[in-house]
């Protein structure tokens, strides 16, 4: 099995994916290379692994990995980052690679080299399912942002700022030492802030719902974008204290393993108590990033219920504040219409449904504010 992906190079300069890493390179591929008259192969990966490969080494294979499967799809969706197809028309030309998943595996469909640009091919537009490039190629992905924002529509706009706030909240989850990267997350907010008191584009067009994997940053971002629009109708003043602790809430489950993120089971008493602890682990990843005090406590309290009977701390009534209340609301309804891989989503109008009626009969949610958040949504056609 080889280590690496292998190309071939077409005259114009394109490349395409012959031999996907860990699989086989097989006699009969090679066979039918030499009949086309291919002689140089071309791949990308680690150098040290294919100087090993090419001296006969026995490359180191994680065995889950090369086999396939859910175990190894886990793993490598982390090396991966979802993109928005409304970005990438027919004819765009891009310096990044393009995947999709088949079969549990991440498949090139677009192969561009390191300095190199390819166009966006009308079978790439129309492959099924979802579209990624890879994390190390989220630089090149960022100024391809930049230049697509020129004299975008209200829809591609939105599709920007969408992928802009899912990178910047990714950046920041992965390193929150970086006063770059908290800085990013401000940036996202403002455009977040901004698009919705211009009314620029329908709030309905800023948020994800991606099916299938359940990655936090698109339920940051649409928790971000639900609990700015709260905060914008009622005329809050900071309204970019709870967007960013929108952006930032769950950081606490980035020391989760993939295994409790992903599992479809129920979580015992023992999984679920780690589980609670991401509110406090959170808070405490997040002091001393320059933070507002609102914006910690947003974050501390998105899961609190005016009853008394949310986590962490159990708060109760005025104890709650103004964020948390708003933060608990737009979570919990965005945590249930998300699709995840260990729950199905549900239609918003069961949900408003079913808040609706924990409000009432247990007083989890503020009453008015969960009247408010149903007018919103109603405004965009969602229920």
């Amino acid at each position: 099995m080889v280590p690496f992906d292998v190309y071939t190079k077409s005259p114009t300069g394109n490349y395409s994916c012959v031999v996907q890493k860990w699989s086989k390179f097989e006699q009969t591929t090679k066979d039918a290379l030499k009949k086309q008259g291919i002689v140089l192969l071309y791949v990308e990966g680690d150098a040290a692994k294919v100087k090993q490969y090419l001296d006969n080494e026995k490359p180191e294979v994680v065995p889950a990995k090369a086999a396939g499967g859910s175990s190894a799809y886990s793993n490598d969706k982390s090396l991966y980052h979802h993109v928005s197809r409304v970005l990438l028309p027919a004819g765009t030309q891009v310096g990044f690679s393009i995947f999709a998943v088949d079969n549990m595996r991440f498949i090139p469909i677009l192969s561009v080299m390191d300095g190199k640009t390819a166009a966006i091919t009308e079978s790439v537009k129309s492959t099924p399912g979802y579209i990624y490039i890879k994390v190390s190629d989220l630089p090149l992905f960022r100024e391809f942002l930049t230049a697509s924002s020129k004299a975008a529509t209200p829809q591609v706009k939105a599709a920007t700022i969408k992928e802009s706030v899912k990178i910047s909240v990714r950046d920041f989850l992965s390193d929150t030492g970086s006063q770059k990267n908290t800085e990013g997350v401000v940036a996202s907010a403002t455009q977040i802030i901004g698009v919705l008191k211009r009314k620029e584009v329908a709030l309905n067009d800023l948020l994800m719902r991606a099916r299938g994997d359940w990655h936090i940053y698109n339920h940051s971002n649409n928790v971000a974008v639900l609990a700015t629009a709260m905060a914008v109708a009622m005329r809050l003043e900071k309204v970019d204290d709870i967007a960013i602790a929108a952006m930032v809430h769950d950081i606490g489950k980035t020391v989760f393993a993939p295994e409790l993120l992903n599992k479809k089971a129920r979580l015992t008493d023992q999984e679920f108590a780690l589980w609670k602890r991401h509110v406090v682990d959170g808070v405490k990843m997040l002091e001393g990033k320059g933070l507002s005090g609102d914006t910690l406590n947003a974050v501390r309290q998105h899961h609190e219920r005016l009853s008394g009977n949310g986590y962490p701390y159990g708060l109760k009534g005025m104890a709650v504040s103004t964020f948390g209340r708003i933060m608990s609301i737009v979570d919990c309804y965005d945590a249930l219409v998300t699709p995840k891989v260990f729950k199905p989503a549900m239609t918003s109008y069961t949900v408003l449904d079913l808040i609706t009626k924990e409000t009432k009969e247990k007083g989890y949610f503020d009453a008015d504010m969960v009247k408010l958040f149903i007018n919103i949504l109603k405004g965009q056609g969602k229920i």
